[in-house]
């Protein structure tokens, strides 16, 4: 008997069956769709995501030259949402795989993930 709508096990690296489309990987799944450990995941990925994004709202100068100080302060919040969703992600067996099985399911639909979760796909 399966626990959860989408994952048959919370080790799993691959859903059971396809998710809704959706702003993936940002959309709203309950517990009983996936396991917590893929909640908790998601919502430190959108993070990552929110500091990428104002990331990407500063200049090319700012970026090459590490500009103002609002720009060195997003770069070390980025770093710090990174440096916890890497730490959690690896902090159980369960925690891996949810994070595996977000990265795989939006690198199969061709969705253009940020570009710290795409390295961080290869860490994972």
């Amino acid at each position: 008997m399966t626990l959860y709508t989408y994952v048959s096990d919370a080790r799993d690296e691959r859903y059971s069956r396809p998710l809704p489309n959706g702003d993936a990987p940002y959309f709203v799944l309950l517990e009983t769709d996936v396991p917590p450990q893929e909640i908790q995941i998601r919502r430190l990925m959108a993070a990552v995501g929110v500091f990428e994004g104002i990331k990407r709202g500063f200049s090319f100068a700012h970026r090459l030259f590490g500009g103002s100080e609002e720009y060195r302060e997003n770069e070390k919040r980025l770093d710090a949402a990174l440096a916890e969703l890497l730490s959690v992600a690896r902090s159980t067996p369960e925690h891996t795989a949810a994070l595996r099985r977000v990265l795989n399911a939006e690198l199969e639909r061709g969705t253009s993930l940020c570009h710290s979760l795409a390295n961080l796909a290869e860490k994972a």
